[in-house]
């Protein structure tokens, strides 16, 4: 049964391939070649190509520094002939990173006869060093002393930290890292200013930032020449004077009426609103998919969609599968085929519920909707190649039908051959018996004839 399921998963990934090869490449660029511990960074992978680009998948890793996932799928046509991807970073550790692609592949809209092919990418190092490391200068090539080290500022304090139109409280003191504020729900920005001691040291968390409602947890991280961190904290609360509050699995989440950009929206999703408890909140809708996404947010401040459906709320992830986008839905009770039983695996960090026929195998059929179609299927994802193919009820019956009938022979032959062994031991016996009665008839004969 395996043999045939890698059969039918193979069958399906290769004939699912409409996007075409042409003239590609990947370059690789990097903010910085060289870093301190505490620093910021980043990196970034460029793929282009002459035709027009059909879809890109692969994984861009900068080793402990942080990667990210390669996607694009042009579905309307496009003339996109170049698509970038961007890792950033704080340095964290010292050590020698490289970044580099992997599993790239990348197809054109140009010649239809030709499928998805892979390309080569480029890889570049960064160094890392501590930032206890000092750079020297001025050393005596007849064995003298190291002479000018450099001393590295520690110094990671703040001068001033502010919100323009607004009062932080407490008042702000260099070693007090932690400040309130509340504001009206019609406010939906702000814009915080910060100020470092040691002109030598880095800010970052400044600007304009965008409210949402509820508690928004803003942090302002002050890093010294030398590495040396310190963060400061504002807790900005957004008074809603009605919240609507909703409890998922025993955990209360709030429903946002706005989004000012305070979480990335989806691909192919149109923003509008609806009503949900007599308020007008911001949704988001697909029209292949007939979905319809709110924005919750739970205690700790952390914000995801939701499918919003008959006043049930649940949660929405898009896992891509070799360039097709997933949103993984419960099991229909009548899809599960006889002899498959519940297990569980893991895809990005998270984990999910699949069937198969017994533990050892690596074939999980799952069921999800596809969401640039809004079609529903069983899809076999392959755990080991991280692999999605739709599941063919008529493949999968006419490989069984063909194991059964193989099993039927095998059976058929083994019990033949089981007979004629059976058949042969018998004769055996037989003549045996045959052989033994001659003998005792010829000592009879003998005896009568001495006597």
């Amino acid at each position: 049964m395996k043999k045939n399921l890698i059969i039918f998963s193979i069958l399906c990934f290769f004939t699912s391939s409409e996007v075409i090869f042409a003239d590609t490449k990947a370059s690789i660029s990097v903010s910085t070649s060289n870093t301190i511990v505490g620093n910021s960074g980043s990196a970034t992978v460029t793929v282009s190509s002459d035709g027009v680009l059909g879809q890109v998948y692969g994984t861009f890793s900068c080793g402990g520094l942080g990667s990210t996932d390669l996607y694009y799928y042009n579905n309307d046509g496009a003339a996109v002939k170049s698509k970038t991807y961007t890792i950033k970073w704080t340095a964290k550790s010292a050590g020698t990173y490289t970044c580099s692609v992997s599993g790239l592949q990348v197809g054109t809209l140009t010649n239809p006869e030709e499928g998805v092919k892979s390309i080569g990418a480029t890889s570049k190092t960064i160094t890392v060093i501590s930032s206890s490391s000092s750079s020297s200068s001025g050393s005596s090539s007849s064995g003298g002393t190291t002479s000018d080290k450099k001393t590295y500022s520690s110094d990671n304090n703040l001068k001033s930290l502010s919100i323009d139109d607004f009062e932080l409280s407490p008042t702000f003191n260099k070693d007090t890292t932690e400040y309130s504020l509340t504001v009206d729900q019609s406010v939906e920005t702000v814009k915080i200013n910060a100020t470092a001691n040691d002109d030598k040291a880095s800010v970052s968390g400044i600007g304009e930032v965008n409210l949402s409602d509820g508690d928004n947890n803003i942090e302002v991280k002050v890093t010294a020449e030398n590495g040396n961190e310190k963060i400061y904290k504002i807790k900005i609360t957004v008074e809603d004077q009605n919240p609507i509050i909703v409890t998922i699995d025993d955990k209360e989440y709030t429903i946002m009426k706005k989004n000012n950009d305070i979480i990335d929206k989806l691909d192919d999703y149109e923003e509008g609103t609806i009503v949900i408890d007599g308020q007008e909140v911001v949704s988001y809708s697909n029209p292949n998919n007939n979905l319809t996404l709110v924005i919750l947010k739970d205690e700790e401040g952390n914000l995801g969609y939701y499918v919003y459906k008959d006043n049930e709320y649940t949660l929405y992830e898009e896992n891509t599968f070799n360039a097709v986008r997933l949103y993984l839905l419960e099991m229909p009770e009548d899809k599960i085929p006889d002899g498959y039983k519940e297990y569980t695996f893991t895809y990005n960090e998270k984990e999910y519920t699949g069937y198969k026929l017994n533990e050892g195998s690596d074939y999980y059929l799952i069921y999800a909707m596809d969401v640039n179609t809004g079609e529903e299927n069983l899809y076999l994802y392959d755990s080991k190649t991280s692999i999605a193919s739709r599941y063919d009820d008529g493949i999968y019956e006419y490989y069984n039908n063909q194991y059964n009938t193989d099993t039927k022979i095998y059976k058929t032959i083994i019990v033949g051959l089981i007979g004629i062994d059976v058949l042969a031991v018998i004769i055996l016996v037989i003549k045996s018996i045959i052989k033994s009665k001659k003998r005792r008839n010829t000592n009879v004969k003998l005896n009568r004839k001495v006597n």
